[in-house]
């Protein structure tokens, strides 16, 4: 499979809109709160957010088609999934 720099330099920039996004609704929701509670809210937002991204790593491309494959289903041409 070729990689062009596009799509990979495409695939960064999402990943760091993503991150900031994340910390622009994590200023948002400590806004909404009480002083007192801004480090729990910024504490949650930081856990849900590694959580996630351990999990979109490990399991995040499974059900992704493989490449240059005629199946209309992506579940059919997964490597991992059929031991191919």
């Amino acid at each position: 499979m070729e990689y062009s720099i596009v799509d990979t330099l495409w695939v960064l920039l999402a990943a760091i809109l993503v991150f900031f996004m994340n910390l622009g609704f994590a200023c948002v929701e400590a806004g909404f709160a009480r002083a007192k509670n801004t480090v729990n809210i910024l504490s949650k937002n930081f856990i849900v957010f590694a959580v996630s991204s351990l999990g979109f790593m490990l399991l995040g491309t499974t059900p992704s088609p493989a490449p240059n494959t005629s199946s209309s289903s992506a579940l059919e041409t997964t490597p991992s999934m059929t031991g191919r």
